[in-house]
């Protein structure tokens, strides 16, 4: 409890941007949630095996590898409150395409532009926060970051896991719908409870942009070099690939693959799990 008290009292001691970049998280956090327990089980509904999810879910992580570097330049050059809103907006956008396209090929460029926004958050936030915290509060600042991530993105899941039934008790959201509506929203009832829930998740994330729209726009400072350096390219092939093999950014990279792997063949596909083998 007290420890709590502590961060509640430090977060009104960060800067203004630390603060509003921490509310747009939270708020964010709890679509993120949503999103992750039923979008899945809402593709299913929608007849699609777990090969198509499966490469929903890599076009999307597609997306997200092919602008990771761009991330970086763009961030550098136009700095970080631009990137953060535009990926935002970029995000939402391809998330209404997700949730009112059925087609596979809609539904597979909507992933891939959401992922590109994706990498673009990912890729920002440590810059971010370092160049809006002061060396005291760094530590506190990214702790709290995760943490408010962790919370709100389990309150998301929760929430998630509610509302399909909620939305499919009300009758005359399940009604039938008038020829105008039919091209956006699903006929049978189970993939529309899922539509409506994801939807509302969406309007969950609005206010979160209004964070984005305050914050006051820092230049990255420039950095004295630290003395890291990535490993130089030999004209020995071999020596080349050895130089590489052997540096610590190597290993570094060949652990994230395994925990990559690892989590990508079970964890995208449990929800599906419960509801399909154990009937949950």
């Amino acid at each position: 409890m007290r420890l709590l008290l502590n961060y509640i009292k430090q977060f009104g001691h960060f800067q203004r941007n630390a603060r509003l970049y921490l509310i747009n998280n939270a708020l964010s956090g709890v679509t993120t949630g949503i999103l992750l327990v039923l979008y899945n089980l809402y593709l299913f509904s929608l007849g699609y095996g777990a090969d198509f999810i499966g490469v929903v879910l890599f076009v999307g992580t597609l997306g997200a590898g092919v602008a990771i570097f761009p991330a970086g330049i763009c961030i550098d050059r136009f700095g970080g409150k631009t990137v953060l809103i535009w990926s935002n907006l970029l995000i939402g956008f391809a998330g209404v395409g997700q949730i009112l396209f059925r087609q596979p090929l809609p539904l597979l460029v909507s992933a891939f532009v959401a992922g590109i926004g994706a990498a673009c958050t990912i890729v920002v936030n440590a810059p971010f926060l370092s160049m809006n915290s002061t060396p005291g509060e760094r530590s506190h600042l990214f702790s709290l970051n995760i943490a408010l991530g962790l919370v709100t993105t389990v309150v998301g899941n929760i929430i998630g896991g509610m509302l399909p039934e909620w939305f499919h008790s009300i009758s005359w959201l399940m009604a039938p719908l008038p020829p105008w509506l039919r091209l956006l929203l699903a006929n049978q009832p189970d993939p529309r409870s899922y539509q409506l829930s994801l939807l509302f998740a969406g309007a969950i994330a609005l206010p979160s942009l209004i964070p984005l729209f305050m914050l006051k726009e820092k230049r990255h400072p420039t950095l004295p070099n630290s003395g890291l350096t990535l490993p130089r390219f030999d004209t020995n092939l071999l020596l080349s690939i050895r130089s590489i093999v052997v540096s610590p950014i190597f290993f570094l990279i060949l652990v994230q693959v395994m925990i990559g792997a690892g989590a990508g063949l079970f964890i995208p596909y449990f929800n599906i799990y419960f509801v399909q083998g154990l009937k949950a």
